[in-house]
């Protein structure tokens, strides 16, 4: 089957995207296909080398990335770090909520602090990262788009996985805000 060359799909060129989780897995997947489009992309997670690497990809693409580390859950982190990916790429016109954690855990022995961490992560740090980089945006009366990555799993019964489960429904719900 003929796949035309992603920039012929969609073009992201002048555009600064926000790629949270985009360490490994489905957030450097993303990075890496949003720089491909024209994107210049700021990458945030935990994870220094991990996000220096993708980085360093996305150089070698021919493309341009910011990496910094954040941990999502902490608020008062946040601004700094747009701020700092701004003076970096530019304002941020898209913000891609990926990062996300999940429990490995059945549903009767989650304990309090569990569930708190994996809420924390999945559904309160993408609603006040979307609320830092919308303020942004209509302070400075720019569009934008703010994407939160839901899962499958919110749609059906997974053994073990019950508080991802809720956390990821409620994300996917978050979407559907006006």
């Amino acid at each position: 089957m003929y796949m035309p060359p992603l920039g012929s799909l969609f073009s992201l060129a002048g555009k600064t995207v926000l790629v949270t989780g985009a360490s490994s897995g489905l957030g450097k997947n993303m990075a890496l296909t949003l720089a491909k489009a024209g994107a210049s992309v700021g990458l945030v997670a935990r994870r220094k080398s991990q996000l220096d690497e993708v980085a360093s990809d996305i150089a070698a693409l021919g493309g341009k990335a910011h990496a910094v580390t954040l941990d999502v859950t902490q608020v008062s982190a946040i601004d700094p770090v747009l701020a700092e990916v701004e003076a970096s790429l530019g304002p941020i016109d898209v913000l891609v909520n990926n990062a996300g954690l999940s429990l490995d855990e059945k549903a009767l022995q989650v304990e309090e602090a569990a569930y708190d961490t994996v809420l924390g992560v999945n559904t309160r740090a993408p609603f006040f990262l979307a609320q830092a980089v919308a303020r942004r945006m209509v302070a400075e009366k720019r569009p934008g788009s703010i994407v939160n990555i839901a899962s499958l799993i919110s749609l059906k019964v997974v053994n073990n996985l019950a508080t991802y489960a809720m956390s990821k429904a409620a994300r996917s719900r978050a979407s559907d805000a006006p």
